[in-house]
């Protein structure tokens, strides 16, 4: 068992915002090419609320460890602009509606670097492995397997057209 302290903040500098031909450059390369990514489940052996930021969210301090226990997605970059979500067991994700955490993960990383809307589409297909509302983090793992995802892909590209290291790109996800 792999214990993490986690300790996060996001990045508040403005920055430049990266070209959408040197985004869709890199992208190009990633249509449609499937990526397998695994998204852990964790438990919370510790969770500290140390205040509240301005934007209402509390500000936590965390000693979580991993689990064998973990979903696992296929993503793949596609041409259009849309979020395809399939998920397996059927139904895993209750009704489908409202917007999932991946999806607004996905939006998120783009609206962190200046974009109003995405500029290339998401394909993910998820096996749920990790209990819906167990309290092991399946929802927010998978978000974050996500922008591991994102993060692998574009990092370079953020960090020369933001002027950027890759560690200050990073911090910003």
């Amino acid at each position: 068992v792999s214990v993490v302290v986690y300790r996060t903040m996001s990045g508040t500098t403005p920055i430049g915002k990266p070209s959408l031909e040197a985004i869709l450059a890199v992208a190009q390369g990633w249509f449609e090419k499937e990526v397998l990514v695994t998204a852990p489940a964790k438990l919370n052996l510790r969770l500290k609320v140390e205040g509240r930021r301005s934007d209402g969210y509390h500000l936590l301090s965390m000693l979580n460890c991993s689990t064998s226990l973990a979903d696992s997605l296929r993503l793949a970059l596609t041409l259009s602009t849309d979020i395809a979500v399939s998920v397996e067991p059927q139904g895993a994700l209750g009704d489908g509606g409202g917007e999932n955490l991946f999806s607004k993960a996905f939006k998120a990383f783009w609206s962190v670097f200046g974009f109003d809307s995405v500029p290339c589409g998401l394909r993910c297909e998820i096996e749920k492995k990790i209990p819906i509302g167990g309290g092991l983090g399946g929802g927010s793992s998978d978000a974050a397997a996500v922008l591991r995802y994102l993060e692998g892909i574009f990092v370079e590209v953020l960090s020369k057209d933001c002027d950027l290291s890759s560690d200050q790109v990073r911090a910003r996800i």
